[in-house]
């Protein structure tokens, strides 16, 4: 019902309340109330809808931002684990706002406005999430001839800025880490991402037959990640040589991994049960860490923290890319620079101390 009737001291009064779609293709509301009569309410209605209707530049378009979205997903060459987290930022800030606008239409103001938005709720890291997801599904809709020009051309990120945490994990808390489970399986996986710098899916892939004991070497040839839409695991494939490699083993983990693999009756390396590890559980397990120990420990930081090992062992930089598996060398630098930065300040004190 479009007309609303309210009753109060003054006497009766209508309302005109009405749904409609915008030319974007998203659902919005009309309101106004006030009118003396039924009949005043219809005819401001009449003319609301006649005003909306030619204010909306009908197109002749069927694919919204989600349809593209999704269908960008499908056909991509991105990481599993990088295609969840894109899905999760979809959900999380983009799809109620522009999911169900068509594709074609969206425009500079609006996609600017949303990003506008996230930064004055969400840190500066979480909008360039966001404005990378967007970026991904225009240049596939461009490239697919469902729009014929990508609709801005360069956006402004802004946002919260974020408490500057420690990127490093120091030798105690890592002694602390291990010693706060029984759990053998945790145990092997921080082990193995200490002295290795691996990823957490390259870890949770691993299996018996991946370590090399008579060359010292670890083979990383797959990657465990959790579909979250399907809700099971899957393991993929590097796509890159740099990714698919092999690794030298500290002699330090040498030693803890003979002892453990001695004792596993499974091929899956990280896991004393046979089953593949969510990498959920492992993320849960170091919030609840942190929380009772009041540190700060996430998986990507022991790659961080294997980095800087090699950094202050003065490991080149070309060296360091091929441990660390980099694509590209800019990516090596780029760490390398940024761990050299950390260090001015302890290298100007000791220059003038």
């Amino acid at each position: 019902m479009s007309i609303r009737t309210f009753e109060n001291k003054k006497g009766i009064t209508y309302e005109v309340r009405f749904t409609y779609k915008d030319k974007y293709g998203r659902k919005k509301y009309y309101s106004k109330r006030g009118f003396t009569s039924e009949r005043k309410a219809k005819k401001h209605e009449d003319y609301m809808r006649v005003k909306i209707k030619e204010s909306n530049c009908e197109i002749n378009c069927t694919k919204t931002f989600e349809n593209v979205f999704y269908e960008s997903m499908e056909q991509s060459d991105l990481k599993q684990n990088t295609i969840g987290l894109y899905k999760e930022y979809y959900k999380l800030w983009i799809k109620k706002e522009i999911g169900t606008a068509k594709i074609n239409l969206l425009d500079y103001s609006i996609i600017q406005n949303l990003l506008n938005k996230i930064g004055k709720e969400k840190t500066i890291s979480v909008c360039k999430s966001a404005l990378k997801v967007i970026s991904y599904t225009f240049k596939y809709a461009y490239n697919n001839g469902y729009i014929e020009r990508i609709p801005y051309a360069k956006l402004k990120t802004t946002g919260k800025t974020s408490v500057k945490k420690k990127k490093i994990i120091q030798e105690d808390d890592y002694l602390t880490l291990l010693n706060y489970t029984d759990n053998k399986s945790y145990k092997i996986m921080f082990q193995i991402a200490y002295y290795t710098g691996m990823r957490i899916g390259e870890i949770l892939a691993l299996e018996k037959n991946d370590i090399d004991f008579y060359n010292n070497t670890i083979e990383i040839s797959k990657n465990l990640y959790y579909d979250k839409d399907l809700k099971e695991i899957g393991i993929s494939y590097p796509k890159t040589q740099e990714s698919a490699n092999y690794i030298p083993i500290p002699s330090k983990l040498k030693q803890i991994l003979k002892e453990y693999i001695n004792n596993l009756e499974y091929d899956i390396l990280v896991n004393e049960n046979g089953n593949y590890i969510k990498p959920s559980n492992i993320y849960n397990f170091l919030h609840k860490f942190n929380k009772d120990n009041d540190t700060y420990i996430t998986m990507h930081m022991f790659r961080h923290t294997y980095t800087s090992k090699l950094y202050e062992n003065d490991v080149t930089p070309k060296e360091a890319q091929r441990l660390l598996r980099h694509k590209h060398f800019s990516t090596t630098m780029d760490v390398y620079t940024h761990l050299k930065e950390d260090t001015l300040q302890d290298t100007i004190d000791k220059v003038f101390n």
